[in-house]
């Protein structure tokens, strides 16, 4: 099942303002709308029963009472952000396991072999470390990633770069603006963009060609409230799955080509 941040994305195109208004208040209620009518939620959002289930069926659903159902497992399925339980992190890791294993690579696996270049971009400590496992693994197979280093080299590489290339762009919010400038940039010149984030309603994702999303949540440790742990297994699993998955692929396209 996807949810409803994944529906949003994949058809981000369909939506106007009026939709866009509607998923804002989803998103700041989810709880309270996971229980709501659709009067209730048309109420709330200052529009009609009619916007509301149009609003529904542009993000592919049968009618609200999909999207409530959506919203319901994943009230069940447990927080974004919760207080810090080893058997919750292991819930974690089971959910990126069984997300990644449902998930169709085949249209991502195309563009890495049709691509004449491969290049990455990342922003951020933890970002970058991902990067470097994602380059380290293809690079060792013979796909070779290029590194676009920092900001002050987007410039260079805009004036270089192939339609038709590849760019993996890591991200976890999606909403870094300079991030979302470069993949817009990217994307005015054909270039295909893959974006991998935390399953969220982001910017970055809505722009790019294909997406891979990671539940990573952020525990709470400390007793005053802060965010001191946000988990990146999610994240180093799924770019092995996407290299495992790529390797699969390229070898049945060699095989068959002989």
């Amino acid at each position: 099942m996807l949810t409803i941040e994944e529906l949003v994305n994949k058809n981000f195109d369909k939506l106007n303002d009026t939709d866009l208004f509607i998923w804002k208040y989803i998103v700041n209620h989810k709880r309270e709308c996971s229980s709501y009518t659709i009067y209730e939620l048309a109420g709330k959002c200052n529009v009609s029963r009619t916007t509301v289930l149009r609003f529904a069926k542009k993000l592919s659903l049968s009618g609200y009472s999909e999207l409530k159902a959506i919203l319901n497992f994943e009230q069940k399925s447990g927080m974004d952000e919760m207080l810090f339980d080893i058997s919750a992190t292991f819930d974690t890791y089971h959910r990126v396991i069984d997300d990644l294993s449902k998930k169709d690579f085949h249209r991502i696996n195309e563009l890495i072999y049709g691509a004449k270049h491969l290049y990455t971009y990342a922003t951020g400590i933890m970002q970058n470390n991902i990067m470097n496992e994602l380059r380290r693994m293809f690079n060792n197979s013979g796909d070779y990633i290029i590194n676009i280093g920092n900001a002050g080299e987007i410039g260079y590489f805009l004036n270089h770069i192939e339609k038709n290339d590849l760019v993996f762009i890591i991200s976890l919010s999606g909403e870094n603006k300079d991030t979302i400038d470069f993949a817009r940039k990217l994307r005015l010149r054909d270039v295909n963009v893959l974006s991998i984030t935390k399953l969220s309603d982001n910017t970055l994702a809505s722009i790019c060609n294909e997406n891979i999303y990671i539940h990573s949540p952020n525990f709470y440790i400390a007793t005053d409230g802060r965010p001191d742990f946000n988990s990146s297994v999610g994240f180093f699993v799924a770019i092995e799955a996407l290299y495992l998955n790529y390797q699969m692929y390229k070898k049945h396209r060699l095989d068959s080509a002989k």
